[in-house]
């Protein structure tokens, strides 16, 4: 059962690089 699980995996990674600038400041 793999259902948008493409696009769940780039809402994650582009959240983890968002938090990683976040951070970053």
């Amino acid at each position: 059962m793999s259902y948008q699980r493409d696009e769940w995996e780039r809402l994650v990674e582009e959240a983890l690089e968002d938090l990683r600038q976040s951070l970053r400041l």
